[in-house]
């Protein structure tokens, strides 16, 4: 009796070693195969102008290519949703906004839950969402055009990038604690709510990243930068908190972007993939990039990346009753 217990006994210790062995052998071989980077938008936008400027040094460093595959839809969701599902084996990662893991699951029901089906590998950059006026707009300042809007209720016609957006909640978190009343005219991106700023449709716009060019031609005028902190980019233009706006913009237009995987990823995979970003953060073509849209490079390991998450998607809960926003 004693001779079987200790026969299966090592045999329990010979199988236990081999299962150690071979994960330790497989995430020390990762990767041994392309990785598929999946980009939340169509060509052409920034969040595929960034994944495409990151992936060639990503891939050099990780020994592998790293090619990028659009999966556009549902506001960025149907590719989160995508990810959400995969295997867990380190071959399918996304560079995401925080607006499908802060905003759309506070409105929309999505196939995940954003705080425990990723795993979160880094942060990489913020975007640095802004209001703008025409050039010959007659407002200077901020604090000149919440002058004018509060002496005239309703006057005041604002774009975003859409209904529910980021700049839309933001916007409407500032006018309630102003004690300022606007019209909300919602686009389906950017592109065309600059173009009708640009346009003389509107009188202001809060945009993500539309504005870059503009702004820096002389076309359009930015009165305050939509978060807390200034951009390194656009020095000159103030914060909410310069201009004496309370409203946090955590979770809507301080907007954050990083990678992310499935859940369940081996510790071994994720800690190659955090060298190699943040090396591959570093790397002048991807820096040019974010310069030339406007956006400012901010790594942050995983955690960190998590707990920002994490705490804007609760502040968006919190916005949306304060404000009334239902569906």
């Amino acid at each position: 009796m004693g001779g079987k217990i200790l026969r299966r006994f090592s045999l329990l210790l010979l199988f236990a070693f081999i299962s150690s062995s071979w994960g330790m052998t497989w995430g020390a071989e990762f990767p041994t195969k392309t990785i598929e980077l999946i980009v939340q938008f169509a060509p052409g936008g920034p969040s595929d102008t960034t994944s495409r400027s990151i992936a060639p040094k990503l891939g050099e460093l990780l020994g592998q290519p790293v090619i990028c595959v659009n999966k556009p839809g549902a506001a960025g969701a149907l590719a989160v949703s995508l990810l959400a599902k995969a295997k867990p084996d380190g071959y399918n990662i996304i560079l995401v906004g925080n607006s499908s893991l802060t905003v759309v699951p506070n409105f929309e029901k999505v196939s995940y839950n954003p705080l425990t089906d990723f795993t979160y590998l880094c942060k990489l950059f913020n975007q640095s969402p802004m209001l703008v006026v025409g050039a010959g707009a007659p407002w200077k300042t901020m604090e000149e055009f919440l002058d004018y809007a509060r002496k005239n209720p309703k006057k005041i016609k604002y774009g975003s990038w859409g209904q529910y957006s980021s700049g839309h909640i933001a916007m409407e978190a500032i006018g309630k604690e102003k004690a300022v009343e606007w019209g909300h005219v919602p686009f389906k991106g950017d592109a065309p709510c600059v173009t009708a700023l640009l346009g003389g449709h509107l009188d202001a716009a809060a945009v993500a990243a539309g504005y870059v060019p503009h702004v820096r031609a002389g076309k359009l005028r930015g009165l305050v930068m939509l978060q807390s902190y200034r951009s390194k980019n656009f020095s000159g233009v103030p914060s909410l908190r310069d201009v004496g706006i309370k409203s946090e913009a955590k979770g809507t237009t301080e907007t954050i972007n990083g990678m992310i995987a499935p859940k369940g990823l081996a510790r071994e995979v994720i800690q190659k993939y955090e060298g190699a970003l943040e090396q591959a953060g570093k790397s002048p073509e991807f820096l040019r990039t974010l310069n030339n849209l406007g956006c400012d490079s901010d790594y942050l390991p995983g955690d960190d990346f998590r707990k920002e998450v994490e705490d804007g998607y609760k502040h968006v809960a919190e916005l949306i009753d304060k404000l009334g926003l239902k569906q």
